[in-house]
């Protein structure tokens, strides 16, 4: 491999790194990818140093991480206070052109992709929706298809057998990315199936993306004032079926950056709707900041813990009730004028109560929102002045 080949990042520059065995493990900075570790950096051995994208497929070496006759050929960059405490850069590198075999894949993919739609009608694949609480005219509607287990592929290409297909777009073009149902029976929810892949190191993966991929929906941008921004396809499609936001895009990462500048001039607001653990969240506050920054009104909405991690979790336990919040998020930040209220984290307007408690129950739930504001920054003031409203 020629240096030439191989970009040298520096290890104040790695994003969220984590070590794992021998590996230093981080966020891809060089494609800007949020949804996995996916930048892996040997720690140990005479590769140490030196690190690979299992996504955009760079190539990087990493000074500070190599033995110590290597390092000292490469000066490494002092850090300061002043970029520990900067929020993780993004920056406009061009992307890595696609490597011969992902042209191939993607070629492929657009050629059986009309055939894809027609297999969504297959029992299995409408089984697999039922079993989300998707429609199958919901995910018809989004574009969804489906490559049948017993499909006669080869090679490389073999991974997309039995695997819903979801299209994705950005400014480069077309992409796919495909939910394996290997190993799903009817019956078998999300944590199962998830257990089970995760139990065959050499079975198929989650999911499989072509390179470049892009965003679910990216298309219905054009036009649009406000949007919702989510995780992965089955959050999305959740949220349209609950047909609570159908004057509103449903966008779905899936996997990849949420790059401002892909957003057209005509988008005033994003609600961030990403999942609810800890590291959705903490994506969450740095997706804000990055869209911020250009001008975007910005809200977060987090499912309730109780309704599960996801919005396709939310959706499936309790419907509507579940996802109702991002319904009054999008109100509220159209509502403000494109001001961001003072409550980021919007919590569902409970429901009118009756009864001998029903005064002690409303008083509890805005004694722990008023709390939940306080605990998360908020004045006491701006807290005063959201319970007027």
């Amino acid at each position: 491999m020629s240096a030439a080949e191989i970009a040298t990042v520096h290890e104040a520059e790695l994003v969220s790194p984590r070590q794992s065995g021998g590996r230093l493990r981080a966020y891809c900075h060089i494609h800007g990818g949020e949804h996995q570790r996916s930048l892996s950096i040997a720690l140990d051995g005479d590769a140490a140093g030196y690190g690979y994208c299992h996504s955009c497929h760079a190539r990087v070496f990493v000074p500070e991480l190599a033995p110590e006759g290597v390092r000292r050929s490469t000066r490494p960059r002092r850090v300061s206070a002043e970029m520990l405490l900067r929020p993780p850069r993004r920056p406009s590198a061009s992307e890595p052109a696609p490597a011969t075999w992902q042209r191939d894949e993607l070629a492929t993919l657009s050629r059986w992709y009309p055939r894809t739609r027609e297999r969504l009608q297959d029992e299995r694949a409408r089984a697999y929706l039922t079993a989300r609480g998707i429609p199958w005219e919901i995910a018809d509607g989004a574009g969804v298809g489906y490559v049948p287990a017993d499909a006669r592929l080869s090679g490389h290409m073999a991974k997309w057998r039995d695997r819903l297909i979801f299209p994705l777009a950005s400014p480069a073009g077309v992409g796919y990315a495909g939910r394996t149902l290997a190993g799903w029976v009817p019956g078998m929810d999300e944590y199962q199936h998830k257990a089970l892949l995760d139990s065959d190191p050499d079975g198929p993966r989650r999911w499989e993306k072509t390179y470049p991929a892009g965003w679910l929906g990216y298309g219905a941008l054009a036009g649009a004032g406000y949007v919702v921004i989510c995780e992965g396809p089955v959050d999305a499609l959740a949220l349209m079926a609950s047909r609570l936001l159908d004057d509103v895009p449903v966008i779905a990462l899936v996997g990849t950056a949420a790059r401002a500048e892909w957003i057209p001039a005509n988008v005033r607001g994003v609600v961030l709707a990403l999942d609810g653990d800890a590291a959705g969240q903490e994506r969450a506050q740095t997706l804000r900041h990055d869209l911020r920054a250009v001008g975007l009104a910005v809200t977060i909405c987090a499912p309730a813990a109780e309704h599960g991690k996801d919005w396709a979790e939310a959706w499936r336990r309790v419907q509507h009730a579940g996802v109702w919040p991002i319904s009054e998020a999008v109100d509220a930040l159209a509502g403000a004028g494109d001001a961001v209220t003072p409550a980021e984290v919007v919590t569902p307007t409970p429901e009118p109560e009756t009864g001998a408690g029903a005064s002690l129950d409303a008083l509890a739930r805005a004694d722990a929102v008023v709390r939940y504001l306080l605990a998360h920054g908020h004045e006491l003031a701006d807290v005063c002045a959201v319970a007027q409203a």
